[in-house]
C-alpha cells in the first residue's frame, strides 16, 4: 500500500530525534561505568572522519550535541564493552544496525511514494531500538497510533516497557 510521502517524514524525524535524545542520555550515563575519560577513549575513536572533522569545527564536547547518525556508530563501535556489562543479545545489536539504516532512509528521503509496510517496520524497530535502554518512548508509541487511525490498520499492539523511579529519601 503505498501512501503520500508528505504525510510521515514529520513524524519520522519526530522519532528520530526521540531516538536521539534517548540514546544521548543512556550514553552519557553508561559510558561512566566503563571509563572516567570516556570522551576522549571510547566517543572520539569511534567517530568516523568527517564526523571528527564536525566535533572539531563545531568544537564539540558533549555526547548531547551529536547527531544521531555519529551516536549510533558511537554505539556500535562500543557494543562488545556494552554487552560486557549489560549482556545485550545478537537481536539487540541487530536493531542498532537497523536504526543506522532507518536513519540513513528518512534523512535523505528522496520524492519517491512511502511504503507504508515500510513505515510500519522502521517505526517498530525504533520501538524496539528504544527498548533495549528501556525507554518508554510515549512518542513513538504516538506515531503507530497516528499510522493506525490514518490508514486503518487492524493489527497494533505494543509490549510496554515502563521505568520506575523510586525516590531516595534521605531522611530514612
Amino acid at each position: 500500500m503505498e501512501i503520500d510521502s508528505e504525510l510521515l517524514p514529520g513524524k519520522f524525524t519526530q522519532a528520530l530525534l526521540t531516538s536521539s535524545k534517548h540514546l544521548s542520555n543512556w550514553l552519557k550515563t553508561n559510558f561512566l561505568m566503563l571509563d572516567n575519560n570516556w570522551w576522549e577513549s571510547l566517543v572520539l575513536p569511534a567517530l568516523s572522519y568527517q564526523q571528527k572533522q564536525w566535533v572539531d569545527r563545531k568544537q564539540i564536547t558533549t555526547i548531547e550535541k551529536l547527531d544521531l547518525a555519529a551516536l549510533l556508530r558511537v554505539l556500535d563501535r562500543n557494543w562488545y564493552q556494552f554487552t560486557q556489562k549489560f549482556n545485550f543479545s545478537t537481536q539487540e545489536r541487530h536493531y542498532v544496525k537497523e536504526m543506522q539504516t532507518i536513519r540513513n532512509r528518512w534523512t535523505h528521503i528522496d520524492n519517491q511514494d512511502v511504503d507504508l509496510d515500510d513505515a510500519y517496520r522502521d517505526i517498530d524497530t525504533i520501538y524496539r531500538f528504544l527498548q533495549i535502554f528501556s525507554t518508554c518512548a510515549i512518542e513513538i508509541m504516538n506515531i503507530f497510533w497516528h499510522l493506525r487511525s490514518k490508514f486503518k490498520l487492524k493489527f497494533f499492539f505494543f509490549k510496554p516497557v515502563f521505568t520506575f523511579f523510586v525516590p531516595f529519601n534521605s531522611s530514612d
